[in-house]
């Protein structure tokens, strides 16, 4: 009778009791590491280890142990040892790596992972010591009884989300995420292993690392021997695990993807929920796909008809303005102002809007590009202008009311009686509505203002710099109270919420602030610059980065959800009772509906699968 190695799965020779190709260099049985684990036997192997059955001799339990043992080592008696294909440096190098990772590791208790319960080194390499689980793999449990059904893919799903999530909080990535490594416990628990690749991550740096790609579940990033570190790489091979899962077949190499290789069509009782939120994860840009595995689940777990109810609803776009639309106000009675780079202002019937209907009004006072607006308390319209004017418009007036800067503007701010503006000189000065007499002169600030804002109570004024600090003015005076690091780079929007701030940056960050400039937290939205954002009383919040995509979130789940791809590059963001209106980089304007906050659909835990 053929017996297969349930290693290689290749078929032993006739009488052999173990499969030569793999044990060819695996230590033998009986032998007793750390003169503790006795070895049972080879249970597995792969690019970066082999993994052995072993007995703890001190508690008599069986135990899992991985050795260091990378492709291209070769083994002298029980030492592994460097060879031409590879160098004593990359050993050690990734000896290193191996404990370091292995250690961080050990520090994590999560029933998505496997816990390391010992870590050494001995015969030149190093040991991680683990629980020996019984079960199958994923792709060993597909190979045996086929596709699995939607509903227990789904559980898989959400319970590897739940590990990778734990991993990426603790700073890692696993970088080699597939079918192989994910193993079905015969106690019901679905448990991520070989982490042995895993490497810190970090969003804001491209590092050189040892090259792990497994063709059809790394993404395309990570065939370069360079690449940005994220979360979203993991997200990747995710998506491609659950599509091995439902397709019983492994899906094209995402290098086939980017020449226009399309994914096969899912099988008809695969649930539509569940094809959408693999082919989002998919995508060949990381921007492209949810950027954490929370997101991940909030797409996978969100009702399908909610989602089809909002699309059913098709968005409006119409040229508002001949150049940019920088900012999106609204009024009294359902009114909304859009301002430009086109030097005009625009006040708009918002129940037209949805039919692309003409402004009822058009201001075309300033000389120059107009860069921000507001609503004041007593029903007034204010633009703030690059030719250094702020122009007052009330209801019926012809002719406005003028303020004017020492220098052009970039940003602008009511609150209340007050207007604040900053101009080009880093100087940010505050005047009275009513009568323009000037109240408060700021100093000259450290760094290029690119946006401000008043905070609900108007005690503080919030001034983003292009370096990516925040400082907080006195919201009449302009007097500096404090100073605050904020971004990696330029500060790209404010927006008062609740009682604090929201600030985004080009960094893909949005950070949650008190009214005293205190960060409370911050989520990573996209990779990319965030370049707009609203919030409305609910604790809603959306955000549109420069690569086009629309994400939403709610204040009390923070998972940000890319709930629409745009046709063109935000420039303003502005959410009303019912609609969310959308300015562009070239002056179209695009109204869509509304949906329910996918974010408060709550994703379930990872002891209780959907």
């Amino acid at each position: 009778m053929l017996v297969t190695c349930p290693i290689c799965q290749t078929v032993t020779p006739p009488g052999a009791t173990e499969c030569p190709h793999c044990t060819a260099d695996a230590l033998s049985r009986s032998v007793t590491l750390k003169l503790r684990y006795r070895l049972d036997g080879l249970i597995g192997r792969g690019g970066f280890g082999l993994t052995y059955q072993a007995v703890d001799l001190q508690s008599g339990d069986r135990v899992a142990i991985k050795e260091l043992f990378p492709v291209g080592a070769t083994r002298v008696g029980r030492d592994v040892m460097p060879t031409a294909a590879l160098r004593l440096e990359t050993l050690r190098a990734n000896r290193e790596g191996f404990l370091r990772v292995n250690t961080a590791m050990r520090g994590l208790s999560h029933r998505n992972l496997l816990p390391i319960l010992d870590l050494f080194e001995q015969h030149g390499t190093a040991y991680a010591v683990m629980p020996l689980l019984q079960g199958l793999t994923l792709e060993r449990q597909v190979q045996k009884s086929g596709p699995l059904l939607g509903q227990e893919a789904k559980r898989v799903a959400v319970e590897v989300a739940a590990g990778l999530e734990q991993l990426h909080s603790a700073g890692f990535l696993h970088r080699d995420l597939k079918p192989d490594n994910i193993f079905l416990s015969h106690d019901g628990r679905v448990v991520l292993i070989d982490v042995d690749s895993a490497r810190m991550a970090d969003g804001s740096a491209t590092q050189t690392l040892t090259r792990v790609v497994s063709a059809g579940y790394a993404p395309i990033e990570q065939y370069a021997g360079e690449y940005r570190f994220a979360p979203a790489a993991d997200i990747y091979a995710l998506g491609a695990t659950l599509y091995y899962a439902i397709q019983g077949e492994a899906p094209p190499a995402a290098t086939d993807l980017v020449t226009g290789t399309p994914l096969a069509s899912f099988a008809a009782n695969v649930e539509a929920a569940l094809a959408e939120a693999i082919r989002c994860a998919m995508a060949v840009k990381a921007q492209d796909r949810p950027q954490s595995a929370q997101a991940f689940v909030a797409l996978l777990t969100t009702p399908l008809a909610a989602k089809q109810e909002v699309a059913s609803r098709q968005p409006t776009t119409f040229k508002a303005h001949n150049s940019a639309i920088t900012s999106i106000v609204r009024g009294e009675r359902d009114t909304v102002l859009t301002v430009s780079d086109d030097h005009t202002a625009r006040v708009w019937r918002e129940a037209t809007l949805v039919t692309g209907g003409a402004p009822v009004r058009t201001f075309l006072s300033h000389r120059d590009a107009v860069c921000a607006a507001a609503y004041s308390a007593n029903q007034e319209w204010l633009t703030a202008g690059e030719d250094g004017y702020i122009f007052i418009y009330d209801q019926v007036s012809v002719h406005p009311r003028r303020l004017e800067h020492d220098e052009g503007l970039v940003g602008m701010d009511a609150h209340e009686g007050w207007v604040a503006a900053a101009g080009s000189d880093r100087v940010v000065r505050v005047w009275q509505i009513a009568d323009g007499a000037p109240i408060g002169t700021s100093t000259r600030l450290p760094h290029w203002i690119t946006v401000i804002r008043y905070t609900k109570s108007g005690e503080a004024l919030f001034v983003g710099l292009k370096d990516g600090r925040l400082l907080i003015l006195h919201g009449g005076s302009a007097r500096l109270l404090a100073e605050r690091s904020a971004h990696l780079g330029a500060v790209t929007a404010l927006m008062s919420f609740q009682e604090g701030m929201l600030s985004t940056g080009v960094d893909g960050r949005l950070c949650f602030w008190d009214e005293y400039g205190e960060k409370q937290k911050e989520v990573q939205i996209s990779v990319t610059a965030v370049l707009a954002i609203d919030a409305d009383a609910h604790g809603r919040i959306l955000a549109a980065d420069d690569g086009g995509h629309l994400y939403s979130m709610s204040v009390d789940h923070g998972i940000p959800e890319r709930i629409a791809k745009l046709p063109g590059q935000v420039s303003a963001l502005k959410m009303t009772d019912n609609s969310i209106l959308i300015g562009m980089n070239d002056g179209r304007l695009q109204v869509r509906a509304l949906p329910a906050l996918a974010a408060t659909v709550e994703a379930p835990s990872s002891s209780e699968p959907s």
